[in-house]
């Protein structure tokens, strides 16, 4: 109850309210909401097999989630209609945790680097209209517009630092060429090469 959120207040004309301690029941609706939010983390994180410490980039998520859904209180809209009056895009929405692959900037690499890097899609920025994507080689979080997402389910292995994670089957030298799994230098002959 300090001065600084009670002027706050005042200045937008919120009227505060207050129950007494322990009495949950008084404030339903608030606890039905939060129950919601927090069983939509719990399935988020168990379904992307993330560690419990991505718990608020998956409550963004689900905040998100929750204000894009439409609701009978109004009338079929959505609480991000009713507040921006412009429709949500839900080509921007990816599943939470998918594997992601940041594009790299020719500025931030060289010519035989990887022109992308992986990472771990963690939600939306309404404000700048971007994905973020968790690298877990740098402990950061990358905003981009400039993103291709995989199948939920193997941000473990991502996790894990397992370069293999995005093979099944057979190893990578069987899809290259004889001379690149050998000790022999490659050779190349003019009439191979035809005008």
């Amino acid at each position: 109850k300090g001065t600084a959120f009670t002027d706050a207040c005042l200045e937008y004309q919120f009227r505060q309210r207050f129950s007494p301690p322990h009495t949950q029941a008084l404030n339903g609706s608030i606890e039905r909401l939060w129950r919601t939010l927090f069983e939509t983390v719990r399935a988020l994180l168990f379904s992307a097999k993330l560690p419990d410490h991505f718990w608020g980039f998956a409550l963004k998520h689900a905040v998100l989630l929750y204000n894009i859904a439409p609701k009978p209180s109004f009338d079929g809209s959505n609480p991000f209609k009713v507040l921006t009056g412009a429709k949500f895009n839900k080509r921007h929405l990816q599943p939470f945790g998918a594997p992601a692959w940041v594009h790299k900037e020719k500025g931030h690499r060289t010519k035989l680097q990887p022109r992308a890097q992986r990472g771990i899609y963690v939600g939306y920025n309404e404000e700048d209209l971007c994905h973020l994507v968790y690298i877990p080689t740098t402990g950061s979080v990358l905003h981009s517009i400039h993103v291709h997402f995989g199948t939920v389910g193997d941000a473990p292995q991502i996790l894990d630092g397992d370069d293999n994670w995005q093979q099944e089957g057979a190893p990578l030298t069987e899809y290259l060429p004889s001379f690149a799994t050998s000790s022999e230098t490659p050779t190349t002959s003019s009439d191979s090469c035809s005008p």
